[in-house]
């Protein structure tokens, strides 16, 4: 499970853009496998990663609310992203 910190590092783009794209495409993206975790399931979430010794979700103790992305999910998001601007001017620098 990636979160949306996670994308932002593979995806280089600003949050903003990426908290609309998931706003405006949140139906397709559930069904692609993006979920919020919040209350008891957030807790069993960071149970789990701590278990297996997962470092990297970047996520604090306070945090009350985590959207995690299923692979699918990611790559759903990385094809709805490639119609923003700013995406289209990364492609072309590289």
């Amino acid at each position: 499970m990636k979160t949306f910190y996670n994308i932002n590092s593979q995806v280089p783009i600003d949050f903003r853009t990426i908290e609309r794209c998931i706003e405006f495409n949140k139906d397709e993206l559930q069904r692609n496998g993006y979920k919020i975790l919040k209350g008891a399931e957030l807790r069993e979430f960071k149970k789990i990663v701590e278990m297996y010794g997962g470092t990297d979700i970047n996520v604090g103790s306070k945090v009350t609310i985590l959207g995690v992305f299923s692979f699918r999910a990611l790559l759903n998001i990385a094809m709805l992203l490639t119609e923003s601007e700013r995406t289209k001017e990364v492609n072309i620098i590289k």
